[in-house]
Parts: structure tokens; C-alpha cells; sequence
């Protein structure tokens, strides 16, 4: 999990703009919150240490749209050249009516 650790954001500069920046612990567990005050708490567990794949819980507040706690994902891959500097999640509600799904780089 000391893998995970750090702070992870992406900024999208299109119309409309977009930023999401989450802090991850050793523990796996993270906070975070994004441009529309969007608030994302939750954690990481474990699934497969070689391949960097991690479990996802994650549950997010103030944000009319998309409130709910999601279940999925999320794998650590390189990036533009650098080792383990992308962090790519898919996570759906425990109905499957919503879904999230993007990736954040390291900061």
C-alpha cells in the first residue's frame, strides 16, 4: 500500500474545466475532493501486490449527481515514461446505476 501513498490529481484544461486531488495514507486510505466540492472518502485494499491491483471503496458527498459509495478497482501503471506514475480506477454503486471511472497522476 506504501505504493499508493502520496497525493494523486489530474486538471483537465477543456471547457469546462476540470481538477480532483486525492491524498492517499500508507493504510490505503484516502480523502480528496474536486473542482464542483465534490468530497471522495474511501480506500484501497489489496487484490494482487505483483501486478499493483488494488480493491476500491469509495464514498462521495456533496455532489447532487453522482452521491453514493462505489465498489471497483484501480491499478498503478506508468506514465509518460515513469514507473508507477498513473493511478487508473473504474468503480460502479452496488445497484450499477452509477459509476465512476478516470485516472490520477502523481503528484
Amino acid at each position: 500500500m506504501r505504493l499508493l501513498a502520496g497525493i494523486w490529481s489530474v486538471q483537465i484544461f477543456d471547457i469546462p474545466y476540470y481538477a480532483l486531488s486525492i491524498a492517499i495514507q500508507a493504510d490505503g486510505r484516502f480523502d480528496g475532493a474536486d473542482i464542483d466540492g465534490c468530497v471522495y472518502l474511501g480506500s484501497f485494499s489489496v487484490v494482487n501486490p505483483q501486478n499493483n491491483v488494488y480493491n476500491l471503496s469509495v464514498a462521495v458527498s456533496n455532489c447532487p449527481r453522482i452521491n453514493g459509495r462505489y465498489f471497483g478497482v484501480a491499478v498503478i501503471g506508468d506514465y509518460n515514461g515513469i514507473t508507477n506514475e498513473a493511478l487508473v480506477f473504474s468503480a460502479v454503486t452496488k445497484n450499477k446505476t452509477r459509476s465512476l471511472a478516470g485516472s490520477v497522476e502523481r503528484q
